[in-house]
């Protein structure tokens, strides 16, 4: 007689207890490893809207303003004003020169298309030098509602030689600062949080991991 090849239902059963307890084990172990490259894209795209706010200066000869904004449409806003929301609303930054109209403030205009601008400006198209920022750059990642973004200052101004200076739309003294720490998380726990700390009057900057240990090359 042939012998039927084959799994018992409880061999099938402990198969499937296994698998169960293998998934409980990784899957959040993978939501943390996600969360975390969300963090980091977040804080690299923060660094490289820095990065090319102070470049700019040093080449335009003009200050220039990186800010922080709630969204990159015309409702768009501070930082400190998303914050009052709960949870924070996703944000996005956006660099202008700031010798020209509003001194550089994109509040309520980030919907304006970027622009590298006449001088002394010109009326054209769809820009208007009395109503329009002159908008240089914008975040190119897409928010995600997972992603916290907090500072202690919503706006960095870089003088033309790239040091800190003080935002021309207020004349608030954020040259006067020792440093300015923008703080990147995740809402989901165990994930890491990045840093960027930005010191005044030098204008640099630098990426770093706000739990590493003290001491650490990465670390705060």
């Amino acid at each position: 007689m042939r012998r039927e090849s084959g799994f018992t239902l409880i061999e099938l059963m402990i198969v499937i207890a296994v698998l169960a307890v293998s998934l409980s084990i990784a899957l959040p172990s993978f939501s943390r490893t996600i969360a975390n490259s969300k963090v980091r894209a977040t804080a690299e795209s923060i660094l490289a809207g820095l990065r090319d706010a102070r470049s700019t200066a040093i080449q335009r000869n003009a200050p220039v303003r990186f800010q922080l904004v709630s969204s990159l449409d015309s409702s768009c806003t501070l930082l400190a004003d998303s914050l009052t929301t709960s949870p924070p609303t996703p944000l996005q930054w956006i660099t202008t020169e700031t010798d020209q109209v509003f001194a550089g403030n994109p509040t309520g205009l980030c919907d304006m298309d970027a622009w590298s601008p006449p001088y002394p400006c010109v009326d054209s198209g769809a820009h208007h030098c009395v109503n329009d920022p002159f908008i240089i750059s914008k975040s190119a990642i897409t928010p995600d509602s997972s992603i916290t973004v907090s500072a202690d200052q919503p706006i960095v101004v870089f003088s033309p030689l790239g040091r800190i200076t003080n935002d021309p739309s207020t004349m608030t003294g954020y040259g006067n600062n020792a440093a300015t720490r923008i703080q990147v998380r995740s809402t989901i726990t165990g994930t890491r949080q990045l840093d960027i700390i930005i010191s005044a009057p030098n204008g640099s900057f630098k990426l770093c991991d706000a739990q590493a240990a003290t001491g650490s090359a990465n670390g705060c």
